[in-house]
């Protein structure tokens, strides 16, 4: 413990004006810490204004004040700890009281809050009274939590009003804190609270944060408070259950808290502070001290849905009394013991009951009432409840406004009060048959959930083609960049190759087709029969189209002479859609089928290892066309792009949308989809009026790629979708695309594409709402909806349902379920909530699927390819950020002593996956991978891995290695790039060769084609072109 001289020499006064000094408490520290760690000067400063009524006398008041201040330590307390070794609280003497007089009109009272202390400057307790008129002033009492607890502060409340009021002269001397402060240094590690606590917070569960409970906050620091009072009825109520069920007030309060945290967190296992009076130490006088004793500490709930509130209850209480047998316990210690990393929380939440209620005072003869103290209190914590007692209990929410929304947090108050109504109803009742949800909030999401009801299809993709073919047979229907097809040219090409197919209704056929006219030939003959189309990329690995053959059971493939090659030594009877001569459509027959028959069986990345095919109906199709002619019409002169390889569901509305509504149908020429110069060109020459594009694309459509500041002026109707559409890019899209409408839309393969829509006319962007006939509710992991504002899994119902997935029942009943109501929907997997006026926002993913660039991955699908080698004892991918918005997949692998070849690995899966799932780079780890304290793969911590290249590290030496490198690291999200490293080891690919290109235009003055990139990979090759360009030469001109 520091010498008083060095105390005082650091408080900047004469040592004979330190009175004491004592070590800070563990609290103590830890409230220090957090004070100097945000900028946020009032943090921890507690508040209490309140509103007085009558003739007061100032002078008096200031005296009172003044004396109470000589009577407690804490009241003239500074912290000291710059240049010490260890911290310190020293009292002073003869210091300021800190009482001062204002006038300001009552309006402007909340204006003069807020104002935090300097720690190292007493005193940290102040008394302003705030002068209104002659009979109405506010008194403010001011304190850091530092120096107080809520117990104390009521004592000091009472103390000061009976100074007023004359009665303090028999007030006994208080108890020196030094009792306690000696007491507390004797305190060492006990073994019997190690091991409670050990025992306590083992196996703690991986629960989500508040953040994506709630939503990102409102990027804005500060802290913000809502409070409620509870009717006098449910109050009484609550205390006539709590003695019913042999239970204290309090532990019914923290419960209906836990109940709602379970809710908010989505688990029946959590974990939330609970502060203790810490009174209960060994003390002499203890319960008459000033000074802050309580500390917070974890209390674990975990929810037995089958057990009786009373048990439950009374299970609560008991965790309740054993964590405060122990409740000197540092929370450091406890962090540690819970094996939580430096900077890691053990909570976000924590929960007081405060039975001391600082009440309203009638001084004299009641001329003067000073009213009720309502306790204002900023905390580092995102979100604090505290319940204080009375015939009516408040209940206060306090929430910092950065981590936080305001929305979902202003909630919270009404939302607790309907737990703990429903809480107290009957004992014996199961915990699992609480109604979480009260019934305005349950009517509120249930009408958000359904879009617009319509007729529903009852006819069939090709009955539709046939009557728009009948309707305008000399229509254009099919244009590309060598010929335009009439709808009765493209029926005859149909009706050809569907004699030549001959399959049936239930026949499955695969079609092995890039972009082409041959492909539309080919899914409308498929469908003209009756059959549902297996769609395969023939850019496929030879394994992956030679699974996709089997697992589907097609009896025939549709292919041309450039995808022949792709095709498996067995195969299905061949048919060549490039050798069929047309024929009169009216001798072949439109086979009729119904609307909830399977139309396409289009396969998706698989968790096991291995893809799975999605049985897609007619209906699905035809409502999702039908929607969008509802909601956003075609109109005069519409040409709509299909630019997404078929094995993508977005290809499936790109080629029947506009085909079914009459619309002529622009095929992109393959190769252009991964060109945003090319793909602009040929989007502006053919006058395409809507396009879907993936963020990623859209992005490097705008990123700087052209002069114009106006792009694709024919452009009506931009659709994002595939991935996230992120607020910088949508506010772009809709500066430079002004004559287009921006449509966001969300949904999956087993939901037939799309099933919300939300228009971006500004930065918002949302996920939106509903489209016709479709079903979004937002559950929890029972299946109950959750609030507006709380995050639950999203839940796709009807039209748009597929039947599950082919071959796999078990995997089909985990997705496809059945709630409670009975009624069947999908399991998207992804996070979301509700927004106060209807819209859906993702959060997450409950798994680890994830999207690049619109393919939708599962990682574990590459994982488990990645453990089928010998050499690999376990392997994780994680999707990385970078700068420009893209996003890259890294594989990370444990090896034995043998070790691993990165280029064996990616090799390996390049034979059985996509191109787009192959991660780079592949990351050997011989330390073996980082893990969670419960011995889980820490993926959070892979994110952040230092990408290291095997290539001598060589740094930029010109200017123009320079710029280039600076590019390469701001695009690839990887910091030290030598000039020999390999653009595609690091994680580069088309697009990001796209905006690279784009950058180095701007920067340099240097125009160059997305092809360089492939011709040149590492930053010195590319420096040499771009230095030839910039001087001149011929050779690359």
């Amino acid at each position: 413990m520091p010498a008083v001289h060095t105390v005082a020499a650091r408080l900047g006064c004469e040592p004979d004006r330190v009175e004491a000094v004592y070590p800070l408490s563990p609290l103590q520290q830890g409230l220090l810490f957090e004070s100097l760690s945000h900028e946020d000067n009032g943090l921890y400063l507690v508040e209490v204004p309140v509103r007085c009524v009558g003739p007061l006398d100032v002078d008096r008041l200031r005296a009172a004040w003044e004396r109470t201040v000589a009577r407690h330590e804490a009241l003239r307390s500074a912290v000291v700890w710059d240049g010490l070794d260890q911290p310190v609280r020293a009292v002073l003497r003869g210091i300021d009281s800190g009482a001062e007089v204002l006038e300001c009109a009552e309006s402007a009272v909340d204006t003069l809050l807020g104002k935090g202390f300097d720690l190292d400057t007493a005193p940290l307790a102040t008394l302003t009274v705030l002068r209104h008129g002659p009979t109405a002033h506010h008194v403010v009492w001011r304190s850091h939590h530092i120096v107080l607890d809520g117990w104390s502060m009521a004592r000091i409340w009472d103390e000061l009003w009976r100074g007023y009021a004359g009665e303090s002269a028999d007030l006994p001397e208080p108890p020196p804190y030094a009792r306690y402060a000696d007491w507390l240094a004797t305190q060492d590690a006990d073994d019997r609270a190690a091991a409670y606590w050990r025992e306590t917070l083992r196996d703690l569960p991986d629960v989500r944060s508040l953040g994506v409970a709630c939503g990102p906050g409102e990027g804005v620091p500060g802290y913000a408070e809502e409070v409620l009072r509870l009717p006098a009825e449910l109050t009484a109520r609550v205390a006539e259950f709590a003695a019913a069920a042999r239970v204290t007030a309090s532990t019914v309060y923290a419960a209906a808290w836990g109940l709602l945290v379970t809710q908010l967190l989505d688990s029946d296992d959590v974990v939330f502070g609970m502060t203790s009076a810490g009174r209960g130490a060994p003390v002499d006088d203890i319960e008459s001290m000033v000074g802050l004793f309580i500390n917070t500490l974890p209390l674990r709930v975990t929810v037995d849905a089958a057990q009786p509130v009373g048990q439950w209850l009374a299970t609560v209480q008991r965790s309740v009394f054993r964590l405060l047998r122990f409740e000197h316990t540092p929370l450091v210690t406890l962090q540690a013991q819970a094996g939580l990393a430096a900077g890691q929380s053990l909570f976000d939440t924590i929960f007081v009951f405060e039975n001391f209620p600082m009440a309203g005072k009638q001084i004299g003869d009641g001329e003067l009432v000073a009213g009720d103290a309502v306790v204002r209190e900023n905390s580092h914590y995102p979100l604090n409840v505290t319940v204080m007692p009375g015939e009516r209990a408040t209940v206060k929410i306090g929430w910092r406004r950065e981590q936080v929304p305001d929305s979902a947090a202003r909630r919270l108050p009404s939302r607790y009060a309907d737990v703990l109504a429903e809480l107290v109803v009957d004992t014996e009742r199961p915990v699992g048959q609480l109604e979480l949800m009260g019934e305005r909030e349950r009517a509120e999401v249930l009408a958000f959930a359904h879009g617009t009801s319509t007729p529903l299809p009852d006819t069939s993709i090709q009955a539709r083609f046939a009557a728009r073919v009948a309707a305008r047979p000399d229509a254009p229907a099919l244009v590309t960049e060598s010929r335009t097809w009439t709808f009765g040219e493209l029926d005859a090409a149909v009706a050809a190759l569907a004699v030549a197919l001959g399959t049936k209704p239930g026949d499955r056929v695969a079609v092995l087709l890039d972009r082409s006219p041959e492909l539309v030939v080919a899914l409308l003959a498929v469908l003209r029969t009756g059959a549902a189309f297996v769609p395969i990329d023939p850019g496929y690995p030879a394994e992956r189209i030679a699974y996709m053959l089997r697992d589907s059971g097609t009896v025939a493939v549709v292919t041309d002479a450039a995808a022949l090659g792709r095709l498996p030594e067995s195969h299905p009877r061949l048919v060549r859609a490039d050798t069929i001569e047309p024929t009169e459509p009216a001798e072949v027959a439109v086979t009729t089928v119904d609307s909830d028959a399977v139309a396409y069986v289009i396969y998706t990345s698989g968790s096991t290892g291995r893809p799975k095919g999605v049985l897609g109906t007619h209906r699905g199709v035809l409502n999702r066309v039908a929607w969008m002619e509802r909601a956003h019409p075609w109109g005069e002169g519409e040409r709509s792009a299909q630019k997404t390889s078929v094995s993508f569901v977005d290809a499936v509305w790109e080629i029947f949308g506009p085909l079914l509504a009459g619309v002529p149908l622009v095929q992109v020429p393959v190769g252009l989809e991964t060109d945003p110069f090319r793909l602009a060109s040929f989007l502006d020459e053919h006058e395409v009026t809507r396009v879907v594009l993936v963020p990623t694309l859209l992005r490097a459509l705008l990123d700087g790629t052209f002069d114009d500041e106006t792009l694709l002026p024919h452009l009506r109707w931009c659709v994002s979708s595939g991935e996230p559409l992120d607020p910088a890019t949508a506010i772009e899209a809709v500066r430079r695309l002004p004559h287009a409408r921006l449509l966001n839309l969300y949904g999956s393969t087993e939901v037939s594409a799309d099933v919300t829509c939300h228009v971006v006319r500004d930065g918002r962007v949302s996920t939106g709402k509903p489209i016709d006939n479709t079903t979004i509710l937002v559950l929890d992991r029972h299946f109950r909806p959750v609030p507006a504002g709380m995050t639950g899994e999203v839940h796709v119902g009807g039209a748009g349902l597929a039947s599950g997935y082919a071959g796999l029942p078990e995997e089909t009943a985990a997705r496809f379920v059945s709630g409670p109501d009975g009624v069947r929907r999908y399991r998207t997997g992804d996070l979301g909530r509700w927004s106060d006026d209807g819209d859906l926002h993702l959060t997450g993913r409950v798994d680890h699927q994830v999207k690049v660039r619109g393919r939708r991955i599962d990682l574990g699908e590459i994982e488990s390819a990645l453990r089928d080698r010998a050499e690999v004892t376990d392997a994780v991918v994680v999707l990385r950020a970078a700068a420009s918005g893209d996003q890259a997949l890294v594989a990370f692998v444990e090896t034995g002593a043998e070790g691993a070849d990165p280029a064996r690995l990616s090799e390996h899966l390049s034979r059985i996956l996509p191109t787009y799932a192959v991660p780079a780079p592949i990351i050997v780890v011989p330390e073996g991978l980082p893990r969670t304290p419960n011995g889980k793969v820490d993926r959070v911590a892979l994110r952040d891995v230092e990408v290291v290249t095997a290539v001598e590290h060589v740094e930029p030496r010109t200017g123009t290695e320079q710029t280039i490198t600076v590019i390469w690291e701001e695009l690839l999200n990887v910091d030290g790039i030598g000039v020999h490293d390999d653009f595609f080891e690091l994680g580069g690919h088309s697009l990001t060769a796209t905006m690279i290109v784009s950058r180095i235009r701007v920067r340099l003055g240097v125009r160059l084609e997305p092809k360089d990139m492939f011709d040149v990979a590492t930053v010195a090759q590319l420096a040499a072109v771009v230095d030839r360009r910039a001087a001149g030469s011929p050779e690359d001109r």
